[in-house]
């Protein structure tokens, strides 16, 4: 099974969420608070769960980055193991960067599964300096050029990580470090 967990990135979508949606759950928690009200002395627990339903359902459409986060969290518990055995790979020189445009993007085999937003690409350097340490990135979301990206990084790279450390100081609300050499950053 190949789990595939896009993001809310997408401008189309943001704007049926804000538009159709929002107005949507809105209406219907007025309705819902209507009937709680005009049934006041003999509310039953239904009508209370429907409208405890429908207020989370607009706070959650109103503020994405919530469900973002979530789905974040859930793509790291299930393609955590995947992440690791395609880093393996990547040591062991099965997976090279494959763009003849790019030295670094790696386009992986349809035998894998989504891991990386944007095209199953990965990022793959090696740094010259530093004995060819490796670093991995595997996007969440891929934004275009000057819209930012997301991505779960792996890095032995000592220069690296002191680089995605400073990072996580100066932004801790979108970078984070997950565990020892993985990080969750955000490039804009």
């Amino acid at each position: 099974m190949q789990p595939v967990l896009y993001f809310f990135g997408d401008l189309l979508t943001d704007i049926m969420v804000l538009l159709i949606l929002a107005p949507l759950f809105f209406i219907l928690l007025i309705i819902q608070l209507v009937k709680l009200i005009k049934e006041m002395p003999g509310v039953t627990g239904l009508r209370i769960g429907k409208l405890l339903s429908f207020m989370l359902l607009f706070f959650l459409t109103t503020a994405p980055w919530i469900v973002q986060n979530v789905m974040e969290r859930i793509d790291w518990v299930i393609l955590y193991n995947k992440r690791k055995e395609i880093v393996q790979q990547v040591k062991k020189g099965q997976l090279k960067p494959n763009q003849g445009w790019s030295s670094s993007l790696c386009k992986l085999p349809f035998a894998l599964p989504v891991v990386s937003d944007g095209g199953n690409e990965i990022e793959i350097y090696r740094n010259k300096n530093n004995n060819n340490a490796l670093t991995v990135a595997f996007w969440t979301f891929r934004g275009m050029p000057e819209g930012g990206s997301r991505s779960f990084v792996y890095s032995e790279d000592v220069a690296e990580i002191n680089e995605m450390d400073k990072k996580v100081a100066q932004q801790p609300g979108k970078n984070r470090k997950i565990q020892e050499g993985w990080y969750r950053l955000t490039d804009e």
